[in-house]
């Protein structure tokens, strides 16, 4: 009866907390406004699925936070369904083991604003290793990823200098397996 109840507390309690936290700290991490329409959590097979994840774009593919006029500003990126099935092995290898990554009608748009200025320039200055922190070299991160599914993905490189855009749609992705663990 106690693991029945642990199992719907967290079932009820996960999504909403998760949803908080993940839009937050994404959001303090890239510098751009981050939203999650709604997160499903199964506690008994550690199943979690997130709808309508985007990160936000830049207004006029600026600068992020530059002032400009009200615009309708397109996400950076967009994923309509991701699902995610961890496995119960993770907390015994100490390392990530992803049985399922299934992600649905991801958009991704990117934009060439100027030569060698592009509109992810803010993401890629917030992520870069900062010069004055050598990190000693360390062991890769273990994880194992099985069946990655990709589907009905948008791809669009907008090249403003040359001008043209550049799109793939309907891509389809299947990796049903890689790791880096020992064992695997």
């Amino acid at each position: 009866i106690g693991l029945l109840l642990l199992w719907m507390l967290a079932w009820v309690a996960v999504p909403p907390v998760l949803k908080w936290q993940l839009q937050s700290r994404l959001a303090d991490l890239l510098g751009r406004s981050v939203t999650i329409g709604d997160v499903g959590f199964k506690p008994w097979t550690l199943e979690f699925t997130f709808g309508d994840l985007a990160i936000a774009g830049t207004a006029a593919g600026g600068p992020a936070g530059a002032a400009s006029a009200p615009a309708k500003v397109e996400p950076l990126l967009h994923v309509q369904r991701l699902h995610l099935n961890l496995s119960g092995s993770s907390l015994f290898r100490l390392a990530p083991v992803i049985e399922e990554l299934d992600l649905d009608a991801p958009q991704l748009r990117v934009a060439h604003v100027s030569p060698g200025h592009y509109d992810i320039d803010d993401l890629i200055a917030r992520l870069a290793p900062k010069p004055e922190t050598k990190p000693e070299p360390s062991e890769p991160a273990r994880f194992a990823l099985y069946n990655l599914q990709v589907h009905n993905a948008q791809l669009r490189f907008d090249d403003r200098p040359v001008g043209r855009v550049h799109t793939v749609d309907a891509l389809q992705l299947s990796l049903p397996f890689i790791s880096n663990l020992p064992a695997e």
